[in-house]
């Protein structure tokens, strides 16, 4: 969010200082639209606060608050993703494509500081889940394959899609 830094209250700068109007945690929450049919299009928090002219408000949704929390190490033994995502985004509520899919043993190993999200990308990278926030809901869905050697890709229709040509037919004798 980027917006003016010129609010001043007593003749005082609420930006900077200890009086700041913005704060990192702080909720945020964009509504779009005319008054009194606004829609909400953004909950989240602020991550960082960047006081130049003008001012910006970096933001990020719910995901934010569970990249703050140390998970501890621990070992699941023929554990299903239900179970290690509960553990590792306790309190939150979380649909899942399948709950008891079976992920068999897991381990998080925390020398330093291990985040939720750090966990979650760990879960994408070895057991193909993509797992973000929809609607402040947790949402763990299986990666679909991206390609099925079964069906093609892509169809294309040359007369259909392609709007404008820069080729030209060069023998190769007519290359020097």
């Amino acid at each position: 969010i980027t917006i003016p830094n010129k609010f001043r209250k007593d003749n005082e700068n609420l930006i900077a200082g200890t009086k700041n109007l913005f704060k990192r945690n702080d909720p945020v929450e964009i509504k779009v639209g005319y008054f009194p049919n606004l829609v909400t299009k953004f909950k989240g928090f602020i991550s960082k606060v960047i006081p130049d002219s003008p001012l910006t408000l970096e933001c990020e949704d719910a995901m934010f608050l569970l990249k703050q929390i140390n998970i501890p190490s621990q070992t699941f033994v023929n554990t299903t993703i239900k179970k290690v995502v509960n553990v590792v985004a306790k309190g939150v509520t979380t649909e899942f494509d399948d709950p008891n899919a079976e992920i068999g043993t897991f381990e998080i190993d925390n020398r330093n500081f291990v985040n939720s999200a750090a966990i979650f990308d760990v879960l994408k990278k070895t057991f193909g889940y993509h797992i973000y926030f929809q609607n402040e809901v947790l949402q763990v869905r299986a990666l679909k394959s991206i390609k099925d050697l079964s069906k093609p890709v892509h169809k294309m229709s040359f007369q259909k899609n392609i709007i404008e040509s820069g080729l030209e037919f060069v023998r190769e004798d007519d290359i020097s």
